[in-house]
């Protein structure tokens, strides 16, 4: 038996991800979480005459909380020097996983959702099927191209978006983003942070609950506000998000 292993390169799909652990290194970042009730939710979303998903729906309810919480829609700007850039709409960045066809390379990419609270659920679910199902170098094309870059250009390109523009920095990476595991049955409960605020939230408990966490920047906002900010998100959940997917369940749609 041979107890010489092997020296591995780092795949042009694993590189971006080492760029988003860079880049959150300066953040001073810190967990809110919450059991929300989603037993209202899900019995409509089941009755719905085309599939959404639960991300589409966090999407459009955090959207409008954003419209209610201007912080979750500004960034800390280091350079030239330290201020606030408030976007005039949210805009999310949602993981999602893919691997390529005839290949065993796995993505990470990021399916990018502009003003979530301008959206219909199914417009935002369309956007979502097509980052899972689009070819990667279409669905990810700017993400594909830096991947492709040696480190030092990406990590410049990077350091542009992060810290001498807030308008690129929420255009490129968003305001926020969400990673979750609940398709998979599994709880992500922290994950790198590179916008204002990122949540995930766990599978439903038997008594239609789940746990979200949030996950912020202590320099745009405290703790406080953050629980302010899942309050409005539980409002939206619970109120014009709700009447949209019990309005689906007589529409005659088709998601593409």
């Amino acid at each position: 038996m041979s107890t010489q292993g092997k020296r591995l390169s780092i795949p042009i799909e694993r590189r971006i991800v080492f760029e988003i652990i860079h880049a959150c290194k300066s953040f001073s970042s810190f967990p809110v979480e919450r059991w929300i009730d989603l037993e209202m939710l899900a019995s409509a979303r089941s009755h719905a005459s085309v599939r959404i998903s639960w991300v589409a729906i966090f999407l459009r309810a955090w959207g409008l909380a954003s419209l209610d919480i201007p912080e979750l829609r500004r960034a800390f700007v280091p350079l030239p020097w330290n201020y606030f850039y408030e976007h005039p709409h949210s805009v999310a960045s949602v993981s999602v996983h893919r691997r390529e066809p005839n290949s065993s390379a796995d993505w990470l990419i990021f399916c990018k959702v502009v003003a979530p609270e301008e959206k219909t659920l199914v417009e935002i679910q369309q956007l979502l099927v097509r980052s899972q199902t689009g070819p990667i170098r279409e669905v990810f094309r700017d993400g594909y191209r830096l991947a492709k870059l040696p480190w030092f250009l990406r990590r410049a390109a990077w350091t542009v978006m992060m810290k001498l523009s807030g308008r690129n920095r929420c255009k490129n990476i968003g305001t926020f983003s969400v990673s979750t595991l609940a398709g998979q049955n599994a709880t992500n409960r922290f994950h790198p942070l590179v916008a204002t605020t990122s949540f995930s939230y766990s599978p439903l408990n038997a008594q239609g609950q789940s746990m979200l966490t949030l996950l912020c920047d202590h320099r745009v906002l405290d703790g406080y506000r953050a629980t302010e900010a899942i309050d409005r998100l539980e409002a939206h959940l619970r109120g014009s998000v709700l009447e949209e997917l019990r309005a689906l369940a007589n529409a005659d749609l088709r998601v593409a």
